[in-house]
């Protein structure tokens, strides 16, 4: 029940993270098809627009810090001590909170909502609707939840 209610938290804060990005969907270039990312770049409108990995860096690594402690930090009071109760705790949260990312984010909302339809962009509805490049991007996660669970369970290895 513990680690069914931390799932769902943090789906929910992962979710006001996504929704707070929803102003402006070009933010999200990263998860566009290749077809649209290229014809995003060609069009002048989105020139200072796109995100770049030297904006996002800084972002990414203290998100990731904060997620890395938020999940020891659930380890700890749901008394999971050792390094593979910790790991196992983690990668099933992470994994959730992928599964959401891919299935409800990407497949249904992302790939069917014509917000996410970016102006100069439209006769291309069939790469919006093509779950290849959401698939991959849950490939990823699936190895980001690795890596967060050895991380989180080390952690919790050197500390107790």
């Amino acid at each position: 029940m513990v680690l069914f209610l931390q799932c769902i938290s943090v789906i929910f804060i992962y979710t006001i993270i996504v929704l707070a990005k929803c102003k402006d969907p070009v933010q999200f270039y990263s998860d566009y098809p290749p077809k649209i990312k290229e014809r995003i770049k060609a069009l002048p409108m989105y020139k200072d627009k796109i995100p770049t990995s030297e904006k996002t860096y800084g972002v990414k690594i203290i998100g990731t810090a904060f997620l890395v402690l938020v999940l020891y930090l659930m380890c700890y009071f749901a008394d999971k001590l050792t390094f593979s109760r910790a790991f196992l705790q983690v990668f099933i949260i992470t994994m959730a909170v992928d599964l959401y990312d891919v299935l409800v984010l990407d497949l249904i909302w992302f790939c069917h909502s014509k917000y996410f339809v970016l102006p100069g962009t439209e006769d291309l509805k069939e790469e919006y609707k093509s779950p290849i490049t959401h698939i991959k991007g849950g490939l990823k996660g699936l190895l980001a939840s690795i890596v967060i669970s050895c991380v989180v369970g080390i952690i919790i290895r050197v500390i107790h």
